[in-house]
């Protein structure tokens, strides 16, 4: 496995065109092929360059193992038809991050309210491309209660009026397709 560790390290962080491009699903493709776990693959590529292992693996989003990073989420509500979108952050995984946050007493208010568990969406050590994602979730979703929208989220992520707002639209356009 460190044969294929350091490729796809190189992939990751020297553009090696053999593993360039490689998501958390081609992670689990890989692993399952090899009888590991992506978790173990990661490690092993993180310890090829000399970092103790990874930080996040999102679902199709792309890896890394630099330290902090930022996740998008969904909750479902079905009874209702309405849909919550988050994002959080952390060094974990994308799932740990996500099951830090959906632990806050404010996510225990949602599942009262009857949402469903929480869904990794994307994950990104770009902060300002996850502030975009999730903004485009939302409006995907019916959009702010606030702007007379039906999704789950009472304000929007990205306030229109926020001097920022294209900054982070172009940040999301520029890691992942947000515009569906």
């Amino acid at each position: 496995m460190d044969d294929l560790a350091a490729g796809i390290a190189r992939g990751m962080y020297d553009s090696d065109p053999a593993y360039a491009g490689v998501t958390g699903a081609d992670l689990d493709q890989v692993a399952d092929s090899r009888g590991a776990d992506r978790n173990s693959l990661m490690y092993s590529a993180g310890r090829f360059l000399g970092r103790n292992g990874p930080t996040s693996v999102g679902d199709g989003s792309r890896v890394s193992m630099a330290g902090k990073t930022y996740t998008t989420y969904t909750r479902k509500n079905e009874s209702a038809g309405k849909v919550y979108s988050g994002r959080t952050s952390g060094k974990g995984t994308a799932e740990q991050q996500v099951k830090a946050r959906t632990s806050a007493p404010d996510h225990e208010a949602k599942t009262r309210e009857g949402y469903g568990p929480a869904k990794v969406d994307k994950n990104s050590p770009n902060a300002d491309a996850i502030r975009g994602r999730e903004q485009q979730l939302i409006e995907q979703n019916g959009g702010a209660q606030s702007t007379g929208g039906t999704s789950g989220n009472t304000i929007n992520g990205v306030s229109p009026n926020n001097p920022n707002a294209q900054k982070y639209e172009q940040a999301c356009q520029g890691e992942f397709p947000c515009k569906q």
